[in-house]
């Protein structure tokens, strides 16, 4: 049973490309639920340790705290340019933001 398609390129360049479709799991959308939760496991984390506000942290880098209070609890499928501003708040590099997530990830 599939969920539905996604559409992807294949092909090096844009006069080789050919466009195809393939079935998307419910593993996939299962795996991407959990790790959407251990981002936001990881961004509340941060905060608290940093002892920030929520209202703080959301009106540092414009957006609502309703939508970083969703983001924290894993159900807001954000964009990365989102978590890379996040990151940068935190004084965090993305390649160690996204070790640790893998990290809680493994245990």
């Amino acid at each position: 049973m599939y969920v539905g398609y996604v559409i992807y390129c294949s092909g090096r360049d844009d006069s080789r490309a050919k466009w195809k479709r393939t079935k998307v799991g419910m593993k996939h959308k299962r795996d991407s639920k959990k790790f959407l939760k251990a981002i936001g496991k990881k961004l509340h984390a941060l905060r608290t340790e940093q002892k920030k506000e929520l209202e703080s942290v959301a009106m540092a880098i414009k957006i609502r705290p309703a939508l970083l209070m969703r983001i924290e609890r894993g159900d807001y499928d954000m964009y990365l340019d989102l978590l890379f501003e996040l990151c940068e708040y935190y004084d965090i590099t993305p390649h160690d933001f996204l070790k640790d997530v893998e990290v809680d990830l493994k245990i």
